[in-house]
């Protein structure tokens, strides 16, 4: 059987992210390099001008908090990160950087144990951003670290049955349907803070072709009702 392959994030920094930064390593940071909260936002591969685009996550003006608009786009989803800005470039090389990585994963795993995963699914999109800010030289060094956890056992394709497209599985309107109801999910996940449960949910069509979408925490109440075959 095939094993599913998953596509790797590429990553970006806007020119107004090492603005923000250099002011706030000046006015706050100064000599603490412990962790910071940020976040960033990440959107899937597309294809522009027959150039194929790979997923990104990018980071910009409003990774320390900020006017939404500066982060919200409307193909864009939040991605909470760690920032570990160091002090010298001596710092930045010598840091522990898988040892780093693996904080961030323990710290997804416990989200999902603890049931904090299904109240923000966002946590589940965690990355690390290692950074070293030379002001005087004005020259940035940068890392970013995006970490997955790994199943006991490789996804696998079920023998005789590829992966196919969800057009060739479900009919034009009940396709039609899906983009209809998660415009509707995205509108309504919008609030004072990015739309956390915009890239997470749970999709279930009635015999009659009408989808539904739910959030993760929903999942018993969701799924009520609907035999375990479908």
């Amino acid at each position: 059987m095939a094993l599913v392959q998953f596509e790797p994030l590429s990553s970006a920094v806007d020119a107004g992210f090492w603005h923000a930064l250099s002011e706030k390593k000046v006015d706050l940071f100064r000599l603490d390099d412990s962790p910071r909260p940020i976040r960033g936002h990440y959107a899937f591969g597309a294809t522009a001008a027959a150039v194929a685009l790979p997923p990104r996550l990018s980071v910009g003006t409003a990774a320390f908090g900020g006017d939404e608009r500066d982060v919200h786009s409307s193909l864009g989803f939040l991605a909470p990160g760690v920032l570990k800005n160091t002090n010298t470039i001596e710092d930045f090389k010598k840091l522990d950087k898988a040892a780093s990585l693996k904080e961030i994963g323990q710290k997804i795993w416990d989200a999902i144990l603890s049931g904090e995963a299904l109240d923000d699914p966002s946590v589940l999109a965690s990355f690390l951003l290692i950074t070293f800010a030379d002001l005087k030289k004005y020259k940035y060094y940068y890392w970013f670290g995006f970490p997955a956890l790994l199943p006991v056992d490789h996804f696998k394709l079920t023998a005789g049955a590829p992966a196919v497209r969800l057009k060739e599985l479900w009919l034009d309107k009940e396709v039609e349907s899906l983009r209809v109801e998660y415009e509707k999910w995205r509108g309504a996940t919008k609030g004072p803070h990015f739309p956390s449960h915009a890239a997470f949910f749970l999709v279930k069509k009635s015999s009659g072709g009408v989808v539904t979408l739910g959030k993760l925490s929903d999942w018993y109440s969701f799924w009520a009702g609907v035999p375990e075959s479908e």
